[in-house]
């Protein structure tokens, strides 16, 4: 295996998580842009057959590993998807739960580590 084919996944895996982290994909195009991919790959064997040509492979190879690195982000932001407190955003809301750490002190503000029924949710409050 050359060295310019690994210097293609890592960049290519790289490229496609920095563009997922920019704006966000959907799962029905990550999966389109791996058939085609694979498609690409599939076109370059079969040529192989018949005369060499590295295009085809390196396009299939850059298309599947760019998905790859799109479908990364993509899994790791469902984690993120399903809270219940979102909507609650910049409004004033009462919490019950219990503190599950010990309060962080800070120079401004102090840190709780509040545990409710739903989420883990970490509250700011004044210092003093």
């Amino acid at each position: 295996m050359s060295i310019k084919y690994f210097y293609l996944v890592v960049t290519s895996l790289f490229s496609g998580i920095f563009v997922a982290t920019l704006h966000p994909i959907t799962l029905s195009y990550i999966t389109w842009l791996i058939f085609i991919g694979f498609v690409a790959i599939l076109i370059w064997y079969r040529s192989t057959l018949i005369l060499e040509v590295k295009g085809w492979f390196l396009f299939g190879l850059f298309l599947v590993v760019f998905s790859l690195g799109l479908l990364r982000v993509e899994i790791a932001n469902w984690a993120f998807d399903n809270s219940l407190l979102e909507f609650e955003v910049d409004k004033e809301v009462t919490i019950i739960g219990e503190v599950t750490q010990v309060p962080e002190v800070r120079e401004r503000a102090t840190y709780l580590y509040v545990e409710t029924e739903e989420d883990l949710v970490l509250v700011l409050v004044d210092r003093y």
